[in-house]
């Protein structure tokens, strides 16, 4: 199909052409000015595809990690090529690295560090107090037996102290607690040094690793918080408590260890923007999916569970990393936890990328939905419904089209939705659907630069241009705001095809009861409104 922008050309020498509309089955199919953003039907909107994680994460914000030791040349290549972040899965914890009092076993953590250094990785130690239930957590037996608190704190003073002068700024992110709570809910582990240190030891912990450790970010970590609200709940209040008293702590982070199948992601989004809310980084930190042979499709399942983590990542700011805990299938700590051939990880046991590895690798090429809110305003006439206004921009350099033409994200092949939320004021939840057909490609010099949409409905015209800005625009009584009180934060959420792009409104404002709301350049971390 020759394009349309070219036959005008030819009849009319001019700049551009006069837009002529005529109706085809009931849709406005119309040409377009030859101005240099001419809309073609059948372009090809294909971004360049990534070849590994790193490369889908980049610009993204998102380190993604692996829990992961040299030593296999195969396995160390493709962990370069995939992964930016190290985690030490057991190189420094207590027990291996400080068996004894007086023993000291370096080799293992002087290996792993000076690989992480050499290459320019990123690198999270874990763990500096972790003292469960599990006979395998990290405080040695020496340690346990140490019930004078004042004793206690000096051999956790003089442990972290020896590992900070060895490793100094080559640890980037101390897990300095972890797994404080008791498994199946929101209660304190009553471990040793609870016992002997009293309620307050993740305090006293934490400053004891600000004083020993201090060119590390310094974290506390949980596990099973995707599936239990109350223990979600507990975690977000300990980390509130620590705050407002000022204890130095950096960041709080899920483990995501899925034993117990399908997570809240919701459940996962509301905790870590609540971590967020408190100036506090988070992350995901120990990612594995064991997949039992009576699952069905069990690695569709396991496809769809670790690209929703990733997901839920993406759609919190204040989200920094995900990290998987081992690099494949053959050598995952699950194998003598739970059991052989439960599969958990991103590449099987030859090294070899399973559906997971495609599915999270999608879901890092789309980046993180949230967009800077520079411009809305919303119009509600008493008089007329027929006068409601809806205007949204966003200009921002990580807007992105996603796998492009004929691909998920591609509008003009699967259409997209329009939501736009306040739960405060009169509270309003309108969503539209924005038809495929009313969809078409932008090019520019020949290559495509973005999606444009046009309808006679409620919203009239979408633009998307990749890499600059978004933009929208609606009118007519179907628009569904009310603005017979103040909306504060208005949340918009534009979905093309699977891609999500979310801005927040709520910083600069201006209200009038019954008529306008106008917000611009909001100062507020964007979120997405919950799926409904």
């Amino acid at each position: 199909m020759a394009p349309r922008c070219l036959v005008a050309a030819r009849i009319l020498p001019f700049p551009f052409v006069a837009v002529t509309a005529f109706w085809v089955a009931g849709l406005a199919v119309t040409t377009t000015p030859c101005d240099g953003w001419a809309a073609q039907s059948g372009s090809d909107c294909v971004e360049a595809q990534p070849q590994s994680l790193r490369e889908a994460a980049a610009g993204t914000g998102v380190r993604v990690g692996v829990a992961a030791a040299p030593g296999d040349p195969e396995a160390e290549r493709l962990l370069l090529e995939e992964f930016d972040a190290v985690s030490a899965e057991g190189e420094l914890l207590w027990r291996v690295i400080h068996p004894t009092p007086e023993e000291w076993n370096f080799e293992p953590a002087d290996r792993l560090l000076s690989f992480t250094f050499e290459h320019g990785l990123e690198t999270t130690v874990t763990h500096f107090v972790w003292d469960q239930a599990v006979d395998f957590s990290g405080t040695p037996a020496w340690v346990k037996e140490i019930a004078n608190p004042d004793e206690l704190r000096t051999v956790m003073r003089q442990h972290l102290s020896t590992l900070s002068a060895r490793y100094g700024e080559r640890i980037d992110r101390w897990i300095v607690v972890n797994e404080p709570f008791n498994y199946l809910n929101g209660t304190l582990y009553e471990n040793h040094f609870y016992r002997v240190l009293g309620p307050d030891y993740i305090a006293e912990t934490f400053r004891i690793a600000s004083e020993a450790a201090p060119h590390s970010q310094l974290w506390l970590n949980e596990i099973l918080v995707e599936y239990s609200p109350p223990k979600a709940a507990a975690l977000v209040a300990l980390a509130r408590d620590l705050v407002e008293r000022g204890v130095p702590i950096d960041g709080v982070s899920l483990q995501g260890h899925l034993f117990l199948g399908e997570p809240s992601y919701r459940l996962i989004r509301s905790t870590m923007r609540e971590i967020g809310d408190l100036g506090l980084a988070t992350a995901i930190t120990e990612l594995d999916a064991p997949m039992s042979v009576d699952v069905p499709d069990r690695l569709e399942v396991q496809a769809r569970q670790m690209a929703g983590m990733v997901e839920a990542c993406l759609g919190v700011a204040a989200c920094n990393s995900v990290t998987w805990w081992g690099l494949h299938d053959g050598i995952s700590w699950i194998n003598w936890l739970l059991g052989p051939d439960l599969v958990p990880l991103l590449f099987d046991a030859s090294l070899t990328p399973k559906p997971a590895y495609f599915a999270v690798r999608d879901a890092l090429e789309r980046g993180r939905p949230l967009l800077t809110a520079e411009r809305l305003v919303l119009r509600d006439p008493p008089a007329s419904a027929g006068l409601r206004r809806l205007r949204v921009v966003s200009r921002d350099p990580s807007i992105a089209l996603g796998r492009g033409d004929a691909s998920p994200d591609d509008p003009v092949i699967h259409g997209g939705t329009l939501r736009v939320v306040s739960s405060s004021g009169d509270g309003f939840d309108a969503s539209y659907l924005l038809p495929a057909g009313g969809w078409d490609y932008v090019r520019r010099e020949g290559q495509c630069r973005g999606y444009r949409f046009r309808s006679t409905g409620s919203i009239r015209t979408v633009r998307v241009k990749a890499g600059k800005a978004l933009s929208i625009y609606g009118r007519g009584a179907e628009l569904a705001h009310s603005l017979s009180n103040d909306p504060g934060h208005v949340s918009v959420a534009l979905s093309l095809g699977e891609r999500r792009h979310c801005m927040t409104f709520g910083g600069t404002v201006r209200f009038r009861a019954g008529r306008s709301f106008r917000a611009w350049r909001a100062p507020l971390a964007a979120s997405c409104p919950e799926e409904r």
